[in-house]
Formats: C-alpha cells, sequence, structure tokens
C-alpha cells in the first residue's frame, strides 16, 4: 500500500499526541466525538500485525505516520517508517504497535523487512530457520541484498537461530 501524502499543516489543525503518543482529535466531531477523544480505528496490513489508522476529508492514513509527521514537521514521504521493536500497547482494548518517538524511526524497505514475523508456515519458530528433510537438520539461511546466503545445517534449532 502506497501511502497518502500527508500535509501536516492539515493534521495540526485537526490532530494532536498525547503523553501517550496517541493520535487525538483537536475539534469537536458532532456525533461523532468531541476534542479530547482517541482517533483512529483498527486496520489490519500484514499477518499479526494490527495498525491503527485515521481517516480525514475521506482519505485513509497510518496513524503512526501521521504521528511522525507531527513530531517532525514533515512528511514522511515514501519512505518506509519503521517500528524498532515489537512493542504493543493497548487501543480501545487490542494491542497495537507502539508509536513512541523511540520506536519509529525511517528506514529502508531492507531493515523494515528485518522486523517481519516468521511465515504462518515456519515450523521453527524463528525466521530463517528450517527443518531439512534430507538431511534431517535444522537449516539456516538469511537473505542480503536479495540473495539468498545458507549459514549451514544444524542438530540443534538453538546452533541454528
Amino acid at each position: 500500500m502506497k501511502p497518502n501524502p500527508i500535509d501536516v499543516a492539515e493534521m495540526q489543525r485537526y490532530f494532536y499526541v498525547d503523553e501517550n503518543s496517541f493520535l487525538r482529535w483537536k475539534v469537536d466531531r458532532g456525533a461523532r466525538g468531541k476534542a479530547g477523544d482517541l482517533a483512529g480505528c483498527y486496520f489490519y496490513t500484514s499477518p499479526g500485525r494490527t495498525y491503527i489508522s485515521v481517516k480525514l476529508n475521506s482519505t485513509r492514513f497510518l496513524a503512526h505516520r501521521v504521528i511522525w509527521a507531527l513530531r517532525n514537521n514533515r512528511d514522511p514521504g515514501n519512505s518506509h517508517l519503521d517500528h524498532k521493536k515489537a512493542i504493543y500497547v493497548d487501543f480501545k482494548g487490542k494491542q497495537v504497535l507502539s508509536n513512541a518517538s523511540s520506536n519509529l524511526r525511517l528506514a529502508t524497505r531492507s531493515q523494515n523487512q528485518q522486523n517481519r514475523l516468521p511465515s504462518k508456515n515456519n515450523t521453527s519458530g524463528y525466521p530463517g530457520v528450517s527443518w531439512n528433510k534430507n538431511r534431517s537438520k535444522w537449516q539456516a539461511m538469511i537473505t542480503y541484498k536479495c540473495k539468498a546466503i545458507h549459514l549451514g545445517y544444524f542438530f540443534c534449532i538453538e546452533r541454528a537461530r
């Protein structure tokens, strides 16, 4: 999903970031809510990840991108915005990734991919580690600059990870 451009001045008119790094509305929205209410709803973008999104003028924005833009006074553009660690916080009764300043960074696509969760087909529970049936050993691999690099075969899963 390509991110929508963020007009920082417009976002500053409608939102503010509270002490817990959540977006809140600055303005009353009639029957839909009042100033100070939490802004956003759940948005599922990848397996196992729940983000918060906000809608403004019929356009959807991921909340962590708006928060970064408000804190840095500029649109992150097409850059990837990465949650450094999988730190979860409660948002309206659901666990979502933390948008604290210390947990957000601009990242390359490669850096962002390092945070991926293991595939649902992963049997080891560790990224890059799989069971090789032919050798009856754990196999470790990484990908660097779009090339698979074989790290070896191991009897013990702890050594493979």
